[in-house]
């Protein structure tokens, strides 16, 4: 109780109220809690006393089970971690994502896979491996967009990516590129082209020009696409 908040004061006043439940004094009891708090004394852990410590998922104490922040992480009790190597870990997305780009039925597969693993270098075997299937990618940047088409033309895999807006923000005017920032800001996303269709039809702007022509282009394209979502 001392690690709570108030919690001390309750405790003492829960003896004060009921004396005839405690054989020491509400005044020794206090020493004990001034005592305990001056060592820096911590709640006990759930393993050393609790009845419920082999069926429970707690974590290190009652406090921390009960209250769990979400900033923090804390072992659960009794938990082993199992590694495994790099190369089977690679091996395992490979498949999973293998056997759902292959899969006869028209759901959505959710693969869950922690960064790192090999879902890139997975996507872009599966089209070196299958030339005649067509594949989308999306990531979530266009750092990585332009890293996985990098990745792709390295490995000789026929693929391109969809323009970007950002890499050309530099060179557009200033109260242009802020209508078009405060449109995708206020989830308007789709009125964006429009937008540069209608300053396209009075002004000369050569790189969104350039911009709108990538677009066209590539709906014209049957290939494999990498794009952001």
């Amino acid at each position: 109780m001392i690690n709570v908040e108030t919690g001390a004061s309750k405790f003492l006043s829960i003896i004060e109220r009921y004396p005839e439940l405690y054989d020491v004094k509400r005044s020794r009891w206090k020493e004990y809690v001034d005592y305990n708090i001056k060592q820096g004394y911590r709640p006990s852990n759930c393993s050393t006393f609790c009845p419920y410590r082999d069926t429970c998922e707690h974590e290190k104490n009652i406090l921390s089970t009960v209250h769990r922040h979400s900033i923090r992480m804390e072992r659960i009790d009794g938990c082993c971690e199992k590694y495994y190597p790099l190369s089977e870990v690679e091996q395992d997305t490979y498949n999973a994502i293998n056997k759902a780009f292959f899969s006869c039925d028209n759901k959505i597969h959710v693969i869950k896979a922690q960064t790192a693993i090999g879902k890139s270098s997975s996507f872009l075997r599966i089209m070196e491996e299958n030339p005649n299937k067509k594949v989308l990618v999306a990531v979530p940047t266009n750092l990585l967009k332009e890293e996985l088409l990098q990745k792709a033309k390295r490995q000789g895999i026929q693929i391109k990516m969809t323009p970007s807006l950002e890499s050309i923000m530099d060179e557009l005017p200033f109260e242009i590129g802020c209508k078009i920032n405060q449109l995708y800001a206020c989830g308007q996303g789709k009125k964006v082209h429009r937008y540069i269709s209608k300053v396209l039809e009075t002004e000369d702007i050569s790189c969104l020009k350039e911009y709108m022509d990538k677009r066209k282009r590539l709906g014209e394209y049957k290939g494999n696409l990498i794009t952001t979502h």
